[in-house]
């Protein structure tokens, strides 16, 4: 088999940038935790720093009559079954997706 011209430390770079990025992301979520349960401690609902400003908001989370609940259901199968009879068209593209070995640390 010929030797492949693919750039394996790019690939490596990219697995590093990946791990990282779940690094930061799951430590942004635990401060994300802690600062809004100071802020709101605090009485107030904006911290401006030199970098921006924090600004608490309320958000919706709705829930639905059991009416609509079945609707929706409804609407999945139909959307499933016209997938599956090729009633349905899709459009395809070549992505990239990265699987990092789990149990490692990837730093």
């Amino acid at each position: 088999m010929p030797e492949s011209t693919l750039d394996k430390a790019l690939f490596q770079q990219y697995a590093k940038l990946e791990a990282d990025r779940r690094a930061i992301e799951e430590t942004q979520k635990e401060l994300k935790t802690i600062l809004l349960q100071s802020i709101t401690q605090e009485g107030v609902d904006r911290i401006a720093i030199n970098e921006g400003t924090f600004s608490t908001f309320r958000q919706k989370q709705w829930k639905y009559s059991p009416e609509v609940e079945i609707a929706a259901k409804d609407l999945d199968n139909l959307m499933a079954e016209e997938k599956a009879t090729g009633r349905a068209s899709f459009k395809e593209s070549i992505s990239l997706k990265f699987y990092p070995k789990v149990g490692r640390d990837n730093h």
